[in-house]
């Protein structure tokens, strides 16, 4: 009898996961759409080409070296994010996609950096980040 009390709040909790997961879903690729619209062309894709990829880069590794120590694990699949700066270059949100211990904890390291001020504020850049396995 106590076990059966348990399973319909189980239930509910599960059912009420799918909305939430939906909506991120939903946020993250809309989101997405509008940060390829940013870099697509013009003033967005001079600065995702030659200002923001260059900072990215020499900062991304660092961040998952230090992520695997922390969490004890590798990220083993492509990582996509949706980096959103602010006026002076300043990272007002990350999403990341797959949501994983090792890409959360990219994700707040992320959020503590700064990167040359872009075009226009704020501004979504998209990011994808491919994993070899060696």
């Amino acid at each position: 009898m106590i076990r059966r009390s348990f399973l319909p709040v189980a239930v509910l909790l599960g059912l009420a996961a799918v909305p939430a997961f939906a909506a991120y879903k939903r946020t993250f690729d809309a989101r997405w759409k509008e940060a390829e619209e940013n870099v697509r062309s013009g003033a967005g894709q001079q600065y995702f080409d030659q200002v923001f990829f260059k900072e990215f880069q020499a900062k991304y590794a660092v961040h998952m070296t230090e992520c695997a120590q922390r969490t004890g694990e590798r990220m083993l699949t492509d990582l996509s994010a949706v980096i959103q700066l602010g006026k002076e270059g300043q990272v007002l949100g990350i999403l990341v996609r797959p949501e994983t211990k090792p890409s959360k904890c990219f994700a707040d390291l992320v959020k503590r950096d700064t990167f040359s001020p872009p075009p226009s504020e704020p501004f979504s850049i998209p990011v994808t980040i491919k994993f070899t396995v060696q």
